[in-house]
């Protein structure tokens, strides 16, 4: 077997071939190396997937378990590094091997995997999950940069100031008309 992306197989990571030391999943050295590199591939009887590591604006950092399937794209979020058992990894390849699916399915179609002959019935743009909510889509915790041409509009700012009276304020354009700047 010849391979680059250190395999997570019968519980011991595998980091490389000539390596022959490998390291426990769940000891200390398993979340120090996790802390330090940013992706791996899970083996198991039940499938098969691969963790990347994301990281937040604010530094913290995040694993998502990723698997082809049909030429589509599914993702599990799995949580931070000092989360990873291996029992969560196990049930990650469950729930890809679609015993527990319960989530939905990313719109990037891929190549076809070694996992891809097992079907999963779901609704388009979806995620899976296994025990944890997927993170919020950054985008959405923060508020547009401010931007040097900006353009003031008084009278959209008097109307919004109107609304606060009532109870709900509803902003309503096509996309790209600065909704979300003006609500900023």
């Amino acid at each position: 077997m010849r391979f680059t992306t250190p395999h997570v197989i019968g519980g011991r990571l595998n980091r490389s071939e000539a390596q022959s030391d490998s390291i426990v999943v769940g000891t200390p050295a398993w979340y120090d190396w996790l802390e330090q590199h940013t992706a791996f591939t899970f083996v198991d009887v039940a499938g098969t997937f691969t963790a990347r590591k994301s990281m937040l604006r604010t530094g913290e950092s995040y694993w998502i378990a990723y698997c082809t399937r049909q030429d589509k794209l599914y993702r599990i979020y799995l949580g931070h590094s000092h989360t990873l058992t291996l029992e969560k990894l196990k049930a990650t390849a469950q729930a890809f091997a679609g015993e527990h699916v319960s989530g939905e399915q990313a719109d990037m179609p891929l190549a076809q995997s070694a996992v891809s002959r097992v079907s999963i019935q779901t609704t388009p743009r979806k995620v899976l999950t296994v025990d944890h909510p997927m993170a919020l889509i950054q985008t959405k915790l923060y508020g547009p940069r401010k931007r040097s041409d900006l353009i003031f509009r008084s009278r959209l700012i008097e109307r919004l100031n109107a609304g606060l009276s009532g109870n709900v304020t509803l902003v309503c354009a096509p996309a790209g008309f600065g909704k979300t700047t003006l609500l900023a």
